[in-house]
């Protein structure tokens, strides 16, 4: 079953919350050592909090991404408005991920008709959902997920459906014989355009209405055990891990108090480390 919701789904999931993280901070998440105590985890979070300084990220619901990917690509995310193509069921766990995460607003388009092999997939759809597009009930079964974030299903016209209009989109999509998506300015304000299981060719035209628009592109697909993620981020995107190494650890024996501080590790593990490592 090519829409097998499997091994392969959970894996491009997690690489659509990594990548995605990555295009909207341009930063790499930091690799965590791999025991840490009560104490340094909760040191970790109040550096975290950067003192008194007010912002609106929930620390109680995003404690465990902020730990991990750090307070930037956090607020980074909390400002991203995300365009995603295609409720299969890849593209049914994508949008659940994006909205846990915490994404200023989720759009969600896919006015394909619901069929009965879309249930053994989507999490989203139920029994009586098949014959109405898939995402016609899509805004009732995210957006509970997460209240910070705004979710909205678009129509065949690119605009947000009223409720109730699920028959109504699949009669608008295609009709003019292209996608909403490729008209002029069409997707200009998106952070971020996710395609699930979409064909080449559109994909190609999809890709170009991207850089056109500004917005950064992450084409992702599945079959069986198969699957991929492509990422677009432009032609200016800044790496801030230009290697992809992950970070040296050793254990230190001695911190200068100067203005440029000198730390000496062991004598017995050495760090291994050149100008500019980390």
């Amino acid at each position: 079953n090519p829409h097998a919701c499997d091994l392969s789904v959970l894996m491009m999931v997690a690489s659509m919350m990594a990548v995605l993280a990555l295009s909207a901070a341009g930063l790499s998440p930091p690799r965590l050592p791999a025991r840490t105590s009560r104490s340094e985890r909760r040191s970790a979070l109040r550096r975290l909090r950067g003192g008194a300084t007010a912002d609106p990220i929930d620390e109680k619901l995003y404690s465990r991404q902020l730990y991990v990917m750090g307070r930037a690509a956090q607020l980074s995310l909390g400002s991203a408005s995300v365009l995603l193509l295609g409720l299969t069921g890849l593209g049914a766990e994508v949008s659940k991920n994006l909205a846990l995460a915490g994404v200023a607003q989720l759009d969600v388009h896919d006015a394909e008709e619901a069929s009965l092999a879309d249930l053994s997939s989507s999490w989203l759809l139920k029994p009586e959902d098949v014959g109405t597009a898939r995402h016609a009930q899509a805004v009732d079964r995210l957006a509970p997920l997460n209240e910070h974030v705004r979710v909205r299903a678009l129509g065949g016209d690119g605009r947000p459906l009223a409720e109730g209009d699920g028959q109504a989109a699949c009669r608008l999509a295609g009709a003019d014989g292209g996608e909403w998506w490729e008209r002029e300015g069409a997707i200009d304000g998106y952070t971020v355009v996710v395609a699930c299981d979409m064909p080449h060719a559109p994909l190609a035209r999809l890709s170009a209405a991207a850089r056109a628009s500004g917005a950064k592109l992450v084409a992702c697909w599945s079959a069986g055990l198969a699957g991929g993620v492509f990422v677009d981020c432009g032609e200016a995107f800044v790496v801030s891990d230009p290697t992809g190494e992950p970070p040296r650890q050793a254990l230190l024996e001695h911190v200068s108090c100067g203005e440029e501080g000198v730390a000496t590790t062991v004598q017995e593990q050495p760090h291994g480390l050149q100008d500019g490592g980390t």
